[in-house]
């Protein structure tokens, strides 16, 4: 089956966070769309935890957010934003739903 990479400069965001810390790795791992917007699930391998949730407690993009696991070298939050993202919207209008890893 063929595969893609695709690179985008996204505002804000989970984009924004990776931007701060460039040397770890994010990965969205779910993401569905609720009566009030989208859920998501997000997973952070990083270095330095406490840098990372000191930058996640500041982001004014992320207000609140539930961690579902963190270690020395993963993240795991749950959080919701108010709106399901154009490009989303349109994968789900689609009906062709990715496949996540």
């Amino acid at each position: 089956m063929p595969k893609a990479q695709l690179k985008a400069k996204i505002p804000g965001g989970p984009a924004a966070l990776s931007a701060q810390h460039p040397d770890d790795e994010f990965r969205i791992l779910a993401g569905h769309p609720t009566a009030d917007g989208l859920l998501v699930i997000l997973e952070i391998q990083t270095s330095d935890i406490e840098a990372l949730i000191r930058d996640i407690d500041e982001a004014p993009w992320l207000p609140s957010y539930d961690l579902l696991h963190a270690d020395e070298e993963t993240l795991l939050i749950q959080y919701s934003v108010p709106f399901v993202p154009p490009p989303l919207r349109a994968v789900l209008n689609s009906e062709n739903l990715p496949r996540f890893p």
